[in-house]
């Protein structure tokens, strides 16, 4: 196995990882064990605790963010695929999305462009306009 093989399938394991984690939080755990997957309960998050199913995946995909987001917004379009429940809770994927930490941007825009925002631009605002999947 060549390095970069081997960093990819560790990548994988990690976001294998994540999503199972995450999926947990959101009281997904037997599921996840009936499909041979987490095999520990980590709880879930107690915002959730009696919230419904649909509500709970929504939760878990915009934790886990654009892929899953987007993954959502095509559900929701789809009442072929999915209950009627399902498709509300998706809807609000569409125009009422979580943004993501200014922390996490802030950092982005670092790496990509090799300084803090503060010196990049004339006027950088930390309050978001809107919040949107790519």
């Amino acid at each position: 196995m060549t390095l970069i093989a081997f960093t990819r399938a560790v990548r994988s394991i990690a976001s294998v990882r994540r999503v199972v984690s995450v999926m947990g939080k959101y009281g997904f755990g037997p599921t996840l064990r009936k499909l041979g997957g987490s095999r520990r309960d980590g709880g879930i998050a107690e915002a959730y605790r009696d919230a419904p199913m649909p509500t709970r995946l929504r939760a878990a995909f915009e934790e886990l963010g654009p892929t899953y987001v987007k993954l959502g917004q095509t559900l929701s379009m789809r009442p072929d695929l999915i209950a009627p429940s399902f498709i509300e809770e998706f809807k609000r994927l569409q125009d009422n999305v979580r943004p993501i930490p200014i922390e996490e941007v802030q950092q982005a825009i670092e790496e990509s462009l090799g300084a803090s925002p503060q010196h990049l631009f004339h006027r950088f605002d930390p309050e978001p306009l809107a919040a949107a999947s790519i």
